[in-house]
C-alpha cells in the first residue's frame, strides 16, 4: 500500500522531533529519490540506431570476453556494422527487423571482424 503524503509528512515530523540528524538524512534520501525519479522520467527512450548498436555490441561481447577480439576492434566493427544496418533500415520505427535478420546481422559482424583482423587491426 503506497504511503500517502500526509502519512509521509507525519512520519517526517515524528523523526524530526526524535532526532534532527535522522530528519536531515530522511530529507536527503527523499530529495535523492525525487531526483532519480525526475532523471528517469526525463530520459528519452533509446533511438533505433542506439538499439541496433547495443544489439551488435551484444553479438561482439562474448568475443571480447574470450580475448578473440580487442575492445577497440569491437567498437570499430560495431560502428561500421551499425552504419551499414541503419543505411538499409533508415526509415525503421522499431528494431523488429533484427528478429528477422538476426543471421544476416551476425554474419555481417563476423565478416567485418574477419576483414579487419586480416588487415592487421587489433
Amino acid at each position: 500500500m503506497p504511503c500517502s503524503e500526509d502519512g509521509a509528512a507525519a512520519a517526517a515530523a515524528a523523526v524530526d522531533e526524535a532526532d534532527p540528524a535522522a530528519a536531515a538524512a530522511v530529507a536527503a534520501a527523499d530529495a535523492d529519490a525525487d531526483a532519480q525519479f525526475d532523471d528517469v522520467a526525463a530520459e528519452e527512450p533509446p533511438s533505433v540506431e542506439q538499439r541496433v548498436h547495443n544489439f551488435i555490441g551484444c553479438v561482439l561481447e562474448p568475443l571480447v570476453k574470450a580475448g578473440v577480439v580487442s575492445h577497440l576492434l569491437a567498437e570499430k566493427v560495431a560502428g561500421k556494422a551499425t552504419a551499414k544496418v541503419m543505411k538499409r533500415h533508415a526509415d525503421a520505427d522499431d528494431v523488429q527487423f533484427l528478429v528477422r535478420e538476426y543471421a544476416a546481422v551476425t554474419r555481417l559482424v563476423t565478416d567485418l571482424t574477419d576483414h579487419y583482423q586480416r588487415q592487421g587491426f587489433e
